[in-house]
């Protein structure tokens, strides 16, 4: 594993394959971020996980997904809909907010969620919305705690001790914020660990105790020095395995999914979920799927004012000849009848049948959303087009989609000429196409 080098921020790499690896914040520095993915042989990220939304640490994600392949994020509640996420969805990267317990394996890496906090969008402290994650590859295990606060570390020491870990990248880049009572340390122990010295997570104060700062150290035959004021940080390295009297890269194959399609791929399912804020965009992905099933009946249900038992009765084979659409607006304020029918109805959904489901972003309903990704229904993402760069790209896209690509300089004069609306920028490119 690696911590990257990005100046004042944080990135964390743990390989996962060949040339994949589970990335951890990005740091703010866009040319160091993806230097050091380059120096590793990084071209895949099956998890990006960016642990809150502040700059030292996330300020890199647009040029990270622009060098190498993002099939999924993890963001804090409270970045949700920051610029890096948005940058993410704005390149057909799925964004979710992960669960507490909420685990996955991502190539050769598996990744479990140990925080809570960061499932609160209002969370008063952004440093305690970190979302904190232990992270294991190849017999090698990390604790990666983001930038949390002095009491949210408590709570993860009481939660995972003594759980092992190799390595603990600490918390807010190894400052003087520390809980005094359970101090992030590493505390060797000849007799249960005589081969590989495998560490195990204590309080501080245990004899023998050693500690890194935030990045993290090459396992040996002998421990690293214990960390003081006045220490360097430990070495960062690849994962390695003991090769003789030499140290090799581990030999991993590489086990990835590709990325999700977009709102302009959408495509019937019998469960489709239609995800993020632009409103314009979310419309345009119902109508491509709609489109596909020329003469479909449509029923619209709206999940903030639903009924027990709508859902059902909408998607119930008898009441069309041929497969019929259900769509269902408004599920980001969805009421608690139609979050337990939807979760009924997903677990066996009806395949003669399309059911649509638009999610305008936010935290209601995540139970739901989970559900729907982790059983893989297709997702096509709306991002907020709100950003010149990301106006102008959405009006090179209308022009490539329409099959009649234009210069550069023509996009730019007709984003100036009318403005940010997306809605008058999509009517000035048709109107252009004809």
């Amino acid at each position: 594993m690696v911590a990257c080098d990005v100046g004042q921020g944080d990135m964390l790499l743990v390989r996962a394959g060949a040339s994949a690896a589970v990335v951890i914040d990005t740091g703010p520095d866009d040319d160091a971020a993806t230097g050091c993915l380059t120096r590793y042989g990084v071209t895949q990220v099956p998890l990006l996980v960016l642990s809150h939304p502040h700059a030292d640490h996330d300020s890199a994600t647009g040029a990270v997904a622009d060098a190498v392949q993002v099939s999924a994020a993890w963001v804090a509640a409270p970045g949700e809909q920051a610029s890096a996420a948005a940058a993410l969805r704005a390149r057909g990267v799925p964004v979710e907010v992960p669960g507490e317990g909420e685990r996955i394996v991502a190539g050769d890496v598996t990744v479990d969620v140990l925080s809570s906090r960061h499932e609160d969008a209002a969370a008063a402290n952004v440093n305690d919305a970190s979302i904190a994650t232990r992270l294991e590859a190849t017999g090698v295990s990390v604790l990666a705690l983001g930038d949390l606060e002095p009491g949210a570390q408590g709570e993860i020491a009481r939660r995972v001790a003594p759980q092992e870990v190799d390595v603990v990248k600490i918390a807010h880049h190894g400052s003087a914020a520390q809980d005094a009572q359970a101090r992030w340390t590493h505390h060797r122990h000849r007799r249960r660990h005589q081969r590989g010295h495998r560490q195990r997570l204590w309080p501080s104060g245990s004899r023998g105790a050693r500690a890194c700062t935030s990045r993290a150290w090459r396992r040996s035959r002998s421990p690293p020095p214990a960390a003081t004021s006045s220490s360097r940080p430990c070495r960062a390295v690849a994962s390695q395995r003991r090769v003789g009297g030499t140290w090799e890269p581990s030999a991993m194959a590489a086990r990835t999914r590709s990325a999700e399609p977009t709102w302009h791929r959408a495509a019937p399912a019998p469960v489709v979920l239609v995800s993020g804020p632009e409103s314009l965009l979310g419309q345009r992905a119902i109508e491509r799927i709609t489109a596909t099933m020329k003469g479909a009946p449509v029923t619209r249900l709206d999940a903030g004012a639903y009924s027990r038992g709508a859902l059902l009765a909408a998607a119930s084979p008898s009441l069309f000849d041929d497969a019929g659409i259900v769509v269902v607006e408004g599920a980001e304020a969805m009421n608690d009848d139609f979050l337990q029918d939807a979760l009924a109805y997903v677990a066996q959904p009806d395949p003669a049948v399309v059911v649509i489901i638009r999610h305008g972003g936010g935290v209601r309903g995540k139970k739901l959303l989970d559900t729907l990704r982790k059983g893989g229904a297709p997702e096509y993402t709306c991002p907020a087009v709100k950003k010149d760069a990301e106006i102008v790209d959405f009006a090179r896209g209308e022009f490539e989609r329409g099959k009649r690509p234009v210069s550069a300089a023509v996009v730019r004069s007709l984003v100036d000429a009318v403005g940010s609306d997306i809605a008058e920028v999509a009517a000035a490119c048709q109107q252009a196409h004809e």
